[in-house]
């Protein structure tokens, strides 16, 4: 009987372990799980840093209101938050609280209140949902 040595094994259950989850993400990525939550009478919560808002209010919970960072206050103009760097503090929206420290950014397709309008920013989902904002930490 051939030694395997630990490495080895190791390599072998990890290879194992990868090509099981690549399986399953292959037979969900065009799964969509929305249906199933409104069919039980939930909304889809929308936590969209640019302040984008689904119009079907029936379906979406928008948390973030188009108009949030304009009028926060601990936000400048130029998209950076402005307490110190060594400064922590938190907005919560809901079930998410986001934690940031001085300069760190909201970029937002926006003619106030952003870092700017980063190509990252801009994501374009399946189901035809486009983000137009983010987030960025130091």
């Amino acid at each position: 009987m051939k030694h395997v040595s630990k490495r080895s094994l190791i390599r072998r259950i990890s290879s194992s372990v990868c090509a099981a989850v690549m399986t399953i993400t292959t037979i969900f990525s065009g799964v969509t799980f929305a249906s199933a939550a409104t069919s039980q009478g939930r909304k889809i919560d929308v936590w969209d840093f640019g302040g984008v808002q689904e119009a079907d209010t029936s379906m979406y919970d928008n948390q973030i209101a188009s108009n949030f960072w304009d009028d926060y206050d601990k936000l400048g103009d130029n998209g950076r938050f402005i307490q110190a760097k060594s400064e922590v503090d938190s907005i919560t929206w809901g079930d998410l609280t986001l934690t940031y420290i001085g300069q760190d950014r909201v970029y937002r397709d926006a003619s106030t209140k952003t870092a700017g309008l980063n190509n990252i920013a801009q994501t374009k989902y399946d189901d035809g949902y486009n983000a137009k904002g983010m987030y960025y930490c130091n």
